[in-house]
């Protein structure tokens, strides 16, 4: 590989990625690549993760057993989200008390039978149905009404992502089956007036991976997604498309995926053969964050906007405990600014009992808020029998280094 030009197209990226999260509409180059899995460095990774915080939230049967448990942020609030029982739980941000806990599952007003997607306007929750209508609870978890009923022209796009600016982006996954329904963004002003439309993905039959974790985001005003069957990472700032390549040697292409028959015995194994599989997706100020399968191998990987670097960690091979503790995270979720996750008690208790052999300041003060945790807990878990604290969830917030 030409690494002058590697290095050309590595600041350009990193000046294109400036410019989206700064706001700028400057007109920078749209594509770039980098090769993965990067740097595999558990000590270098580590190194770029600056605190692992517990949040000290009251625990009860409400959520302590979710397992898969959806996250998002208003300015006081901490909403969390079911998508089985339609439960929703509020926190305060602050203190970890639990202000509401309702289930919405149901055909009653305020009720729905399957979500697509949730947001905050101020510090009231918002869900997006299967029935393209969005409605609005406060923190109570009293049912104010439908914020809005999207017409017909909003039909396929399953997701909804809020902008700082007020905007919203709705996300089109795209159809297996059809060459002509590919991934693409939706734009509405507040009011949910069409803007405009991005992203008719060139990628045959490509659509958006729903499943362990959802790989898109927002940060402020910029939208990020990945693919199923695709090696790019797409951002959308100020009107500007923009994508990595993240070449891997050996990706399971759209047309691999589409001759491969699921009702082989050795289907999964084949699968399995292939890289890609990109899954959880986050953000802070300086890195992206993500998940994904190469030559049987899972990692962990930040990438760094401002030098198109990237650091990943294997955990297979990996004896840093501070490394270990953010891949063991679960359900990764992020607000821009930190990474939320949830960890099983077992794990995060059997990490932290490794601390005796790597002193390390970060993990001493997170060892210390899991004992608080229990001890305001302790009530709670009398009743609990030990298998069952052991599977209890314990949600953490994860700070990276500017």
């Amino acid at each position: 590989m030409n690494h002058k030009l590697l290095t050309i197209a590595a600041l350009a990226l990193a000046a294109a990625l400036t410019a989206c999260n700064s706001g700028s509409k400057t007109e920078v180059a749209v594509s770039s690549s980098v090769e993965l899995p990067g740097t595999v460095d558990s000590v270098a990774f580590a190194d770029n993760i600056e605190s692992i915080s517990l949040l000290n939230l009251q625990m009860d049967d409400d959520w302590a057993f979710i397992f898969s448990p959806h996250f998002v942020f208003s300015d006081n609030y901490m909403y969390m989200f079911e998508d089985e029982t339609m439960k929703m739980l509020c926190f305060d941000k602050r203190t970890g008390e639990k202000i509401s806990s309702r289930a919405i599952l149901g055909n009653g007003p305020g009720e729905i039978v399957h979500f697509y997607d949730m947001f905050c306007v101020g510090d009231n929750f918002c869900v997006y149905d299967e029935k393209h209508i969005i409605r609005q609870y406060n923190s109570k978890g009293a049912f104010l009404g439908k914020m809005h009923e999207c017409e017909d022209s909003f039909s396929g796009y399953n997701h909804i992502m809020r902008l700082k600016n007020g905007d919203y982006a709705f996300f089109l996954r795209g159809d297996r089956q059809s060459d002509s329904v590919r991934p693409a963004i939706l734009l509405t002003d507040e009011s949910f007036n069409i803007k405009s439309r991005y992203f008719t993905i060139p990628q045959s039959k490509s659509w958006l991976n729903i499943g362990y974790a959802n790989p898109y985001f927002v940060n402020d005003d910029t939208v990020r997604f990945f693919l199923s069957y695709d090696t790019h990472l797409y951002s959308l700032c100020s009107g500007i498309e923009r994508n990595i390549e993240l070449v891997q040697p050996n990706p399971l292409t759209v047309k691999i995926a589409n001759s491969l028959d699921p009702r082989d015995s050795h289907y999964f194994e084949k699968i399995d053969s292939y890289d890609g599989s990109f899954f959880d997706f986050g953000e802070s100020g300086r890195f992206l964050v993500f998940r994904y399968k190469m030559s049987g191998t899972y990692y962990f990987s930040m990438l760094d906007k401002r030098t198109n670097k990237v650091v990943s960690i294997d955990r297979s091979k990996s004896e840093n405990i501070v490394a270990n503790l953010l891949d063991r995270m679960y359900y990764l979720s992020s607000d821009g600014k930190y990474l939320y996750g949830k960890y099983f008690y077992k794990d995060l208790a059997a990490l932290l009992e490794n601390l005796g052999d790597q002193p390390d300041e970060r993990l001493q003060k997170t060892k210390a808020e899991l004992q608080a945790c229990l001890e305001r807990n302790a009530d709670y878990i009398k009743g609990l029998e030990p298998e069952d604290l052991g599977e209890a969830n314990i949600l953490a917030k994860i700070k990276l280094k500017d």
